[in-house]
């Protein structure tokens, strides 16, 4: 996890700046080309970025993954589109417009239409800047549901496990 992209992309160039600085054979020098080959070496690092389902952030990561194709040194992972609303059954636009043309609704009908409307814009925003995000980088984007149970309750490591292995077949 890191801050804005810029200045994440900015601590991983920091070793470069370095290396132009310390030009001799001390400790420092050493600890630099250390860290660059730690960085370079695909086998053993990868910059995965991750964003939410949302417009500005997918452009951010979109920046970042440009960026990091500008410099080949700098091993690209795995795209992640974390929080991504769980979707709805298939049926729900119907469902959504029998439950409005019902006679003699209850007052409280509207508020759950405008709630399942507002949910179901959600989820189309959602999949459509996913779709054009992972259109533009050309390459495979994981999405990551937003986690929650459906009593409310706290996750246990159980809840966890098929997300953990699920990361695992993408990012190592």
């Amino acid at each position: 996890d890191a801050g804005a992209s810029g200045h994440a992309l900015s601590y991983l160039r920091m070793h470069s700046a370095a290396k132009l600085t310390f030009t001799g054979r001390g400790l420092v020098r050493r600890e630099i080309d250390n860290i660059d080959r730690l960085l370079r070496d695909a086998e053993s690092t990868a910059i995965h970025v991750v964003a939410l389902p949302e417009d500005m952030p997918l452009c951010e990561a979109q920046t970042v993954v440009e960026r990091l194709a500008d410099e080949p040194a700098l091993p690209i992972g795995a795209l992640l589109v974390n929080r991504r609303l769980n979707v709805g059954p298939a049926d729900a636009d119907v469902a959504i417009e029998q439950l409005a043309a019902l006679a003699d609704a209850p007052p409280a009908r509207d508020a759950l239409l405008a709630t399942l409307r507002w949910r179901r814009a959600r989820e189309l925003r959602e999949e459509q800047a996913v779709a054009r995000f992972a259109r533009v980088v050309a390459r495979p984007v994981t999405s990551l549901p937003q986690l929650y149970r459906d009593d409310g309750g706290a996750l246990s490591c159980g809840d966890l496990q098929p997300l953990v292995d699920r990361l695992a077949t993408v990012c190592l």
